[in-house]
């Protein structure tokens, strides 16, 4: 097994420069490199990536592929990757050709709040305020269509799917009864401050559940 893991994931999204299923990454990619794991890792160089991930990357021995040189799929075919891991999986890494897939779900918070009400209390562009306006008009299309992306991207996309939480397990058999008889596996990642050092991060495991902490 030659695992590919996508550091692409925690670098800046539209939304924000550092994000939670970021930071969650993060977390593992350090874990990972402490524990001397051999794999490589994926970014785009045009985007900020967190510095000490860097240097964590440079102390193990992993190597970084640009994606904005290569495809991944490239990637994965020229340097022979067999698995791809990501904190936070896009529309096309389930097209992705000849590997095993494993992603995390953070959470079904669009089915869960599809309404919150603090929406109008952040600055928003006029798409997003002209969709959560359908929102309220259509609430029952909204769920069913929220109810297939998810579908798409996480459960029947060939990509295993783990969860951040009991919580969110316990939700995903609430939006999705057929996912009963399918294992979702829970990997939690509590507080952790990033640090340069792989020795200052713990590890422990509680009930078959893996927890990094600082």
């Amino acid at each position: 097994m030659k695992l590919l893991f996508d550091l692409g994931a925690t670098q800046p999204n539209r939304g924000a420069k550092r994000h939670g299923a970021g930071r969650y990454g993060e977390v593992i990619f350090c874990r990972m490199v402490e524990k001397g794991l051999q794999f490589g890792a994926f970014y785009n160089s045009r985007k900020w990536l967190n510095p000490d991930i860097k240097a964590m990357a440079e102390r193990g021995g992993i190597p970084l592929h640009d994606k904005s040189q290569r495809s991944v799929q490239q990637i994965i075919d020229d340097e022979g990757y067999t698995r791809v891991y990501s904190c936070l999986p896009g529309r096309k890494f389930g097209k992705l050709k000849g590997v095993e897939l494993i992603g995390t779900l953070h959470g079904l918070r669009r089915l869960e709040t599809p309404l919150d009400k603090c929406f109008w209390d952040y600055k928003n562009p006029l798409l997003k305020k002209l969709d959560f306006i359908l929102k309220r008009a259509m609430p029952g299309f909204y769920k069913e269509k929220e109810q297939q992306k998810f579908r798409r991207r996480y459960f029947f996309s060939g990509m295993k799917t783990i969860v951040v939480s009991e919580h969110t397990k316990h939700a995903v058999l609430a939006f999705f009864p057929d996912m009963k008889d399918r294992e979702i596996e829970v990997f939690i990642v509590l507080t952790h401050r990033l640090k340069t050092r792989a020795e200052g991060i713990k590890h422990r495991k509680v009930a078959g559940r893996h927890i990094c902490c600082s």
